[in-house]
């Protein structure tokens, strides 16, 4: 199974499937890092009292920041995902004839 020759347009598709790629775990990061923070960090933060349970406390406006936060990064991941796996199929039937064994 050997790979057809890579041309300059191949080239292009695999660095745009790259770019695509960083975007995807970039988002991922956001929305992983943003719902611990807002779930988990915060909340045990306020428990320990290390952080003000008072209700005009930072944690009390901080925290639906982070839950706008991972919804934000949970629409790039739909986003990204949707544009990468397509594209990611197309170049690889460009590159070899058969994608899998």
């Amino acid at each position: 199974m050997d790979p057809n020759f890579i041309t300059s347009d191949l080239w292009r598709s695999l660095t745009s499937n790259l770019m695509l790629l960083w975007g995807f775990a970039g988002s991922v990061i956001l929305f992983a890092g943003s719902l611990l923070l807002a779930i988990a960090v915060i909340p045990s933060l306020v428990g320990s009292g290390h952080l003000p349970s008072t209700p005009p406390g930072p944690a009390k406006m901080v925290r639906p920041l982070f839950f706008f936060l991972a919804l934000v990064g949970a629409a790039g991941v739909a986003f990204f995902l949707g544009q990468l796996l397509p594209e990611v199929f197309n170049t690889a039937a460009d590159i070899w004839d058969r994608v899998a064994i």
